[in-house]
């Protein structure tokens, strides 16, 4: 094997790592109180946050935005992202997780805080040499 060849090898799976290490951030930020600035810092620009009938925020200030809302509407959370499928091609990456949330809704919302079971997916790309949130997006 040429060396170049080993290098691209390690290259994807070190991009396969940093794709991961990226959605466990977004995890731990949504779960530590929905730290806005943070989650808003894991996306690109140009990033899209679509949670479905949750609401959508394109660009990282309506992300922040969003998420500034975000501990009234749900002042307890805890996301559990696991058995990624991750397709890096050059500078692109797209991925898909299953996501499992334990969530407390205010009463107001009727809603229940029962185990949410849902697929999400996401898809990431390159930020001066390091991978950012491009959209977060419910499966089409």
């Amino acid at each position: 094997m040429k060396l170049e060849e080993l290098e691209q090898r390690l290259r994807v799976l070190e991009d396969l790592e940093e794709i991961k290490q990226l959605k466990a951030r977004y995890a731990a930020l949504c779960d530590n109180g929905y730290d806005c600035d943070g989650i808003a810092a894991l996306f690109t620009p140009d990033g899209v946050w679509d949670g479905g009938d949750l609401g959508r925020a394109e660009g990282r200030g309506a992300i922040r935005d969003f998420f500034v809302k975000a501990p009234k509407a749900f002042p307890f959370a805890i996301h559990h992202v696991m058995n990624p499928i991750i397709e890096v091609s050059g500078d692109t990456a797209r991925g898909r997780w299953y996501l499992f949330s334990r969530s407390r809704w205010p009463k107001a919302t009727r809603r229940r805080g029962s185990p949410a079971a849902m697929r999400k997916s996401t898809c990431a790309r390159p930020r001066d040499g390091v991978f950012g949130g491009s959209g977060l997006r419910p499966p089409s």
